[in-house]
């Protein structure tokens, strides 16, 4: 891929777990498609259930030593990936044009925004804190209690097409400053942005191989396998009710924890005494924003 200065840029086309990258285990992989001119970028590999049974155990694995890094400790960790994602902004905001469709300005938009949410999620693993509190009932009376957090487990987060780097971040933040390890499932239309932040982040000084691991699929089949998975404890999704509602049903066979955002168009409403022409012009903004 090459940026607007004529600067080429490798695209990628593998799954990424524990710190490599790695072919499916079936070999399997989809076109991905660049949507200004419908040409083929790359083929990029699609995980099955045995790839997601295998970043599944490398969280595992990575939660034993995560969990014990200090609050302090992951926010600067975090903040250092912040400052790599800013220092390869070009490469991202090219992968992200050629991959999603976006405008440059939105491009650069968003990764200023993706960097921005890094930090502001470190900033909040510091300030992770549970209560103490004083009983006074029964035969706890005069007795102190308190209660700590904990990280949830191993995160499945499932990402849609419309801002794949961003909305990676907005998933990946909280689960890394909570203490947490996850995969991240981005979309097949625009896996790009989201498989090279991985990389970035284990390429961050102090990152423990296994935290995070990304893998692209197709959803009927990369999808169900991580929501079905029972080594993982939540589900993070933004997409359609209709996915929404599947994943919902199927993550009550083992209790997972469930965060959905669901969208569609929203309507404009408009009121008798409000300004026709500044609400036409808003509802054509939002209407075409984003490359529609």
């Amino acid at each position: 891929m090459t940026n607007r200065a004529g600067k080429s840029y490798a695209a990628p086309d593998k799954l990424y777990i524990h710190g490599e990258w790695v072919a499916s285990k079936s070999g399997a992989t989809f076109d991905n498609i660049n949507p200004s001119n419908e040409t083929i970028l790359n083929q990029v590999a699609s995980a099955g259930k045995e790839d997601i049974d295998a970043a599944v155990e490398s969280c595992t694995q990575a939660a034993k030593e995560w969990k014990k890094v200090s609050n302090l400790q992951r926010a600067q960790i975090m903040n250092k990936f912040a400052d790599i994602i800013d220092a390869n902004q070009d490469e991202l905001i090219t992968l992200e044009c050629e991959d999603m469709g976006k405008t440059y300005d939105e491009a650069v938009f968003d990764m200023n925004f993706t960097s921005q949410t890094i930090r502001y999620y470190a900033g909040l693993a510091s300030n992770i804190s549970g209560q103490s509190f004083q009983r006074d009932a029964g035969m706890w009376s005069n007795t102190y209690g308190y209660t700590r957090k904990e990280p949830v487990g191993v995160c499945g987060l499932i990402t849609p097409w419309n801002f794949p780097a961003l909305m990676t971040a907005w998933k990946i933040g909280p689960m890394l400053a909570s203490g947490c390890t996850g995969i991240s499932k981005p979309p097949e239309l625009a896996p790009l942005s989201s498989l090279r932040l991985v990389e970035l982040w284990n390429e961050t000084p102090g990152v423990i191989p296994g935290v995070l691991n990304c893998l692209p699929g197709v959803g009927a089949e990369a999808g169900e396998a991580l929501v079905d998975h029972p080594g993982i404890r939540k589900i993070a999704f933004t997409g359609s009710g209709v996915t929404g509602k599947r994943i919902m049903q199927r993550a009550t066979s083992n209790l997972k924890r469930v965060t959905l955002e669901l969208g569609g168009k929203g309507p404009l409403i408009i009121c008798e005494d409000a300004d026709m022409e500044k609400a036409v012009n808003v509802a054509s903004f939002m209407g075409f924003l984003n490359s529609g």
